[in-house]
């Protein structure tokens, strides 16, 4: 915030400057130009006039008159130019100062007006509730307006540590709560770029692959990577329950009972979700004692 009222104040310093500089201080050259049109053109009006005289015999010696008009205006120009060409005088200081205030005046309430002032304080106050947002988030007591301004948070952040592995993990799984694909995919892909061995950032890079993909070679890219995780991590839940349900869409019986089970395995006794597990693959066994029965007949 600092930062930006730093650049506001220097900006309208140059701009008072550029508005007061024209004004206060006469250009030499384009006064000595108008001087020098002036004596030009009285000296063409003499010139003719000397001339007309000549022609008409009225004067003697031409030369020595033209010479002399030379002289003349090699010393000054004629008293009324002279006083034409000074006419052009600084601006008093009077109105330099109102011009200079009238231009604060109408920055201010332009910028107020279309600068959206109120958004970046706004922003600012998010930006500065970041320990209060995350602390909501871990606890899990956040609402949805809170999870769109601790997303801002945690971007403004960022923008200091833009490389920090676990920064761009927890904006991509805030993104996938607030169903924001373009904030989970960009998180997930730079956490992957940035750490492609990080089991955690390959099951997640991998898991909104298979949800997203646009073809097969993004879905095989996917499976790749949950599969690369479990590997090097067998107890990596996120990847396990991401195959579950995978497999589950698929209708691949071997498979689904294969990762429905590793889930249950994976978790404690008294987990909530542990009584969801165990009746879906009860609805596996019936499917797989059905299909065992139909290849009977």
């Amino acid at each position: 915030m600092m930062l930006f009222i730093l650049c506001v104040v220097v900006m309208l310093a140059l701009a008072i400057y550029a508005f007061v500089r024209p004004l206060s201080v006469k250009d030499e050259a384009d006064r000595q130009k108008s001087r020098d049109a002036i004596n030009k053109a009285y000296y063409e009006y003499r010139l003719n006039e000397i001339e007309e005289d000549n022609q008409k015999g009225v004067i003697d010696g031409k030369e020595e008159i033209v010479a002399e008009l030379q002289q003349n205006l090699l010393v000054d120009i004629p008293e009324k130019q002279q006083k034409d060409v000074l006419k052009d005088k600084p601006v008093s200081k009077v109105a330099l100062l109102c011009g200079a205030v009238l231009l604060i005046f109408i920055s201010g309430f332009s910028y107020m007006k279309t600068g959206a002032l109120e958004q970046v304080v706004q922003w600012q106050t998010v930006a500065d509730n970041y320990p209060l947002l995350k602390a909501k988030y871990d606890s899990q007591k956040i609402d949805e307006q809170e999870l769109a301004d601790f997303a801002l948070a945690l971007r403004t952040k960022m923008q200091n540590q833009p490389e920090n592995l676990q920064d761009l993990l927890l904006l991509g799984e805030v993104g996938m709560r607030l169903n924001s694909y373009n904030i989970a995919s960009t998180a997930f892909e730079h956490a992957y770029r940035l750490a492609p061995n990080d089991t955690l950032a390959q099951s997640y890079y991998g898991y909104l692959s298979i949800m997203y993909a646009e073809d097969e070679s993004e879905e095989k890219f996917g499976l790749f990577l949950l599969t690369k995780s479990l590997q090097q991590d067998p107890t990596n839940l996120f990847a396990v329950k991401a195959l579950s349900f995978y497999y589950l869409e698929k209708q691949d019986l071997p498979k689904m009972w294969y990762f429905w089970n590793m889930w249950l395995d994976l978790l404690p006794e008294d987990s909530a979700n542990r009584a969801m597990v165990v009746g879906t693959l009860n609805q596996i066994q019936k499917m797989i004692d059905e299909k065992h029965k139909e290849g009977k007949n």
